[in-house]
């Protein structure tokens, strides 16, 4: 088995690194993850629900390792010429440079920095919206990049000067010319100036009063003082304190205030304030299906999105639990929410993504307040599922309380038919097969074979098409018959001679031999006995008694097919007739006496007929008990 997985995944490079770029459709994370290239990364995120999670080069799943210089190509491709969604290529970039090394992270800037210059060199960004959308994600990634990162030194110097050349020579549009010198702008506070002067307290002060948070923000960001950074946060709180509708961020300024600036987030303590409801706001989420794709045989099943024109095409979107799950906490007036990230230095009170915990294994919630699911899992684990229930439910604990279930639709797509088979002529396995039905209409089985206990889920509506079946081994062919012998040439005819006897006539061929007949195939193996249980949560499973004898089978394996009969001789050649002569008599004159003809060919020889197929074998006993 393990080298079966081996092969597979090494097919799938190969396709992948061939021509064109082919990739199996659809791609989920772990795919990604496997192949690891930029392209890789880039054909995932244009998948309808693909995630930026797999950007993060810490997390736990699936992720993007790449970091070749075109690898980072290829992702930055993605935005300028391919078809990514630029808010999503946004988030990834900025979740990329988030969690890479120093080097790393630099790398990606250098690659954005020329590609920034791209797009500004652009026409079509002063009038066509997707090329400014693509500007605008380039943008706020590289201006609103975590601290500490930056290009390489010198790696994009020659950028930089020839964007001073051309805003200097008003050769950009105004679209373009905005953003060229907001990127200036940038450059200089990284070097502690602003309008060409140092960047003071003063400076921050002024932009508290006019209520500049774009600018607060962006010095907080990119200013080497550690000192003018705080203070720049600390305005952006007072500012945020100011704005905030809720009594309690008022009533208790200061202690907002000092949490904030430590922690970046106003996190209630559950200890003080106990969370005792839960609920998802459905205006702001979509409520999406799953699909289970079951490889029973590897007892291992995919989860995909069950929505569209093709259900399981595509993966499952992450849900964002900020602004959608919703708790109310003893002592506060207003429900809350999960925290915002803490750069954004959110005043409102809030649940730390933390406090929120699945109680099934195949969702987690990341650090980011994000609900993804886990793309494969085993077989029993999609089986427990829905054991108890036609739909999925998700429960949760919030801050370690049972206050929140969510419940999605839920269908396992139909597995392919369970035959086991004995070797050539041989007798199939005996099976021991458990049929259950609980609350739900689908049909568990489980299937003690020889490859183990194998377990899977047949929707009620699929259960006619499904078979569970002990097979006998094929028979085996029957021999082929031997070929008829080839017919011997005819004698060449006598030459002709001088003055006047032509050449004799070639003697006939022989007769090709006749084929022998193919000898017969071998019977087929017989079934193995099949021992079925049935079981029902209700206790009426007279219908499901009825379905096992449809579902479940033995099978005798069909006979051996009959031998090809011997092909029959090729008949003999006819031989050639004597050549003619060319002749000069005593006074000169010539003279020529004719060839003979040639000899008849010999007849074919007859082929051998095909010989019998063998007999199918024997069903062996299938019983059912239970009921």
């Amino acid at each position: 088995m393990a080298l079966r997985r081996g092969w597979a995944f090494l097919l799938l490079l190969l396709v992948a690194a061939g021509c064109g770029r082919r990739y199996p459709s659809p791609f989920t994370a772990q795919d990604m993850a496997g192949i690891g290239t930029g392209d890789a990364l880039v054909h995932y995120l244009r998948q309808p629900g693909a995630t930026a999670a797999v950007c993060d080069r810490k997390s736990d799943g699936p992720r993007f390792r790449g970091s070749s210089a075109d690898d980072l190509g290829d992702l930055t491709g993605g935005l300028l010429d391919g078809d990514v969604r630029p808010d999503l290529w946004q988030r990834c970039t900025m979740i990329l440079l988030e969690s890479s090394t120093p080097d790393e992270a630099s790398s990606l800037l250098d690659a954005m920095a020329h590609a920034y210059r791209k797009l500004l060199g652009r026409s079509a960004i002063e009038t066509d919206a997707n090329e400014r959308a693509k500007l605008e994600a380039l943008h706020g990634a590289f201006v609103l990049r975590r601290r500490g990162t930056a290009p390489h030194p010198g790696a994009v110097d020659d950028d930089v000067a020839k964007l001073r050349d051309v805003l200097t020579k008003g050769r950009l549009g105004p679209v373009a010319s905005k953003y060229g010198h907001e990127v200036l702008t940038t450059i200089d506070l990284e070097r502690g100036l602003w309008n060409g002067s140092p960047l003071t307290v003063a400076t921050l002060d002024a932009l508290e009063k006019d209520k500049d948070e774009t600018l607060l923000r962006r010095i907080a960001l990119r200013v080497p003082d550690e000192n003018l950074e705080r203070e720049a946060r600390r305005r952006i709180v007072h500012l945020h304190i100011a704005a905030s509708p809720s009594p309690d961020v008022r009533l208790h300024a200061a202690e907002v205030e000092a949490a904030v600036m430590a922690t970046g987030r106003n996190a209630i303590d559950p200890a003080k304030h106990a969370p005792t409801a839960a609920w998802l706001d459905e205006q702001r989420v979509h409520v999406r299906g799953v699909l289970v794709r079951q490889d029973v045989l590897k007892q291992t099943a995919t989860l995909l999105a069950y929505e569209g024109e093709k259900p399981g095409s595509s993966v499952i979107p992450s849900l964002d639990l900020r602004g959608a799950l919703y708790a109310r906490a003893e002592g506060l007036k207003d429900a809350v929410t999960l925290c915002a990230p803490p750069a954004t230095l959110d005043v409102a009170p809030c649940l730390l993504p933390a406090e929120v915990k699945p109680k099934v294994p195949i969702v987690y919630v990341d650090a980011e307040g994000l609900l993804h699911f886990v793309e494969r899992v085993t077989s029993k684990d999609a089986m427990r599922l829905v054991y108890d229930t036609p739909n999925l439910p998700l429960p949760f604990d919030v801050a370690g309380r049972p206050l929140l279930t969510i419940e999605w639709p839920i269908v396992f797509e139909q597995p392919d038919a369970l035959v086991f088979q004995g070797p050539g002529s041989g007798r199939g396995p005996d099976l021991r097969v458990v049929i259950e039905r609980r609350y739900s209409p689908r049909i568990f089985f489980e299937v003690a074979a020889p490859q183990g206990k194998l377990v899977g889920v047949v929707e009620a509506r699929d259960a006619a098409s499904f078979e569970i079946a002990s097979r006998g081994g094929t028979g085996t062919p029957g021999t082929r018959g031997m070929d008829g012998s080839n017919g011997s040439p005819g004698s060449a005819g006598s030459p002709g001679s001088c003055p006047g006897s032509p050449g004799g006539q070639g003697g006939s061929g022989t007769a090709g031999g006749n084929g022998t007949n193919g000898g017969p195939g071998g019977p087929g193996g017989p079934g193995g006995n099949v021992a079925v249980s049935v079981a029902c949560a209700t206790g009426e499973c007279g219908s499901v008694v009825g379905l096992a004898q449809k579902l479940v089978r033995s099978e005798g394996g069909a006979g051996g097919a009959g031998g090809e009969g011997g092909r029959g001789g090729t008949g003999g050649a006819g031989g050639p007739g004597g050549s003619g002569a060319s002749c000069t008599d005593s006074q000169g004159h010539y003279t020529s006496v004719s060839g003979g003809a040639s000899g008849s060919q010999g007849s074919n020889g007859s082929s051998g007929a095909r010989g019998s197929d063998g007999p199918r074998g024997a069903a062996g006993r299938v019983e059912i008990r239970g009921g």
